[in-house]
Order: structure tokens, then sequence, then C-alpha cells
């Protein structure tokens, strides 16, 4: 099996959702309780993908996503 990390893309989005909202939905590591309504979070993945934002690495399995990470910039 091969996991490739990339850029997030718009084929993406909805299985970007439903993850997000599977880790919220555990209530453990997000501060939502569930994923906000996929129309935001179409628009968010959508305006990354515009400004050439690289900060959502998923991680696809065939059509679904093992994970997903959001990489921030800390301040020293």
């Amino acid at each position: 099996m091969t996991i490739e990390v990339r850029q997030i893309r718009e084929e993406d989005i909805e299985s970007f959702h439903a993850a997000i909202d599977a880790v919220a939905r555990e209530r453990k590591y997000l501060a939502l309780f569930e994923a906000p309504p996929i129309e935001r979070a179409r628009a968010f993945v959508q305006r990354n993908i515009e400004r050439a934002i690289r900060n959502s690495s998923p991680s696809p399995i065939g059509r679904s996503l093992a994970g997903a990470t959001y990489h921030r910039r800390l301040a020293r």
C-alpha cells in the first residue's frame, strides 16, 4: 500500500470534510464537535488552492483520505 502526501485538490473536498467530521466527533483532538457545513469546507479548501497555500496535505488511499495535516508556522 502506498500513501501519497501532496497538496490538497478539489476532488479531496468531500473526503476531507468527512475526515474532519470523524475526528471532531471523537471530541478529543479538535475544538469542534462536528465538521462545519460542507459549503464552508469547500470554500476553505478552494481558497487555499486559489491562493496556492500549501498548508493542507492530504494522505489519500484510493478515493478516501487516510488523514490530513494542517501546517501552521509558529511564532518564535
